[in-house]
C-alpha cells in the first residue's frame, strides 16, 4: 500500500481517469461512495493508499524479483562488496534521504538474480528518493525537472518496494 506523490497522478485518480481501488490507511478498501468524492488531497496526503504487489520466482539456481515500475538501475545494483549506487546530487528535493537498499541484496547471494520491470502493475519510474528532483534547482545543472519524476507514482514508490520485497524474502 503507498500514497501517491505525483499531482498528476492524484488528479487522474480523483477524475475517476485511473480505474483503481483505493485502500484507507488501516488497509479496508475505498467505498464505491468514498470513491467518488475522492479528492487530490486524499492521494497526495496519504488517505487513500494504492495497492500494488512484487513478487519473486524462483527456477532452480535463477532468482527472478518482480517489481510494479520501471526501476532506477541503482535501487537494483549493488557495489561490489555491498552497498548502494544511489547518488545524493546537489539540487535534489531530498537531499538527506537515506539510499533505499540494494534490491539484489534481498536476494540470495548464491542465486542467478534478475529483475524484471512493470510486472503485474505499472507505477511509473521508480526513483530513489536522494535523486528525486521536482522543485528547482534541479540537479546535474538541468534548467528543468528531470522527465522522469513526472511520470512517477511519486518519492515514496522506491522505499515502499524495498520494504515489500524485505517482507516477502522473510521466512
Amino acid at each position: 500500500m503507498l500514497p501517491t506523490g505525483n499531482l498528476s497522478f492524484a488528479t487522474a485518480l480523483a477524475l475517476g481517469v485511473f480505474d483503481r481501488r483505493m485502500f484507507h490507511p488501516e488497509g479496508d478498501a475505498w467505498s464505491p461512495a468514498e470513491l467518488a468524492g475522492l479528492t487530490v488531497a486524499d492521494a497526495l496526503e496519504g488517505r487513500a493508499l494504492l495497492e500494488s504487489e512484487v513478487g519473486l520466482l524462483t527456477l532452480g539456481p535463477l532468482e527472478i524479483l518482480f517489481v510494479p515500475g520501471e526501476l532506477y538501475p541503482e535501487l537494483w545494483l549493488s557495489r561490489d562488496g555491498g552497498g548502494s549506487w544511489v547518488e545524493h546530487p546537489d539540487g535534489a528535493d531530498f537531499p538527506a534521504a537515506a539510499a533505499e537498499p540494494p534490491l539484489a541484496e534481498a536476494l540470495s547471494p548464491a542465486a542467478l538474480r534478475t529483475i524484471v520491470n512493470q510486472a503485474n502493475d505499472s507505477l511509473g519510474y521508480v526513483i530513489p528518493r536522494a535523486q528525486f528532483d521536482l522543485e528547482a534547482p534541479y540537479t546535474y545543472g538541468r534548467m528543468s525537472a528531470p522527465y522522469g519524476e513526472g511520470v512517477s507514482n511519486g518519492p515514496g514508490t522506491a522505499a515502499a518496494i524495498a520494504q515489500a520485497v524485505e517482507e516477502m524474502m522473510r521466512p
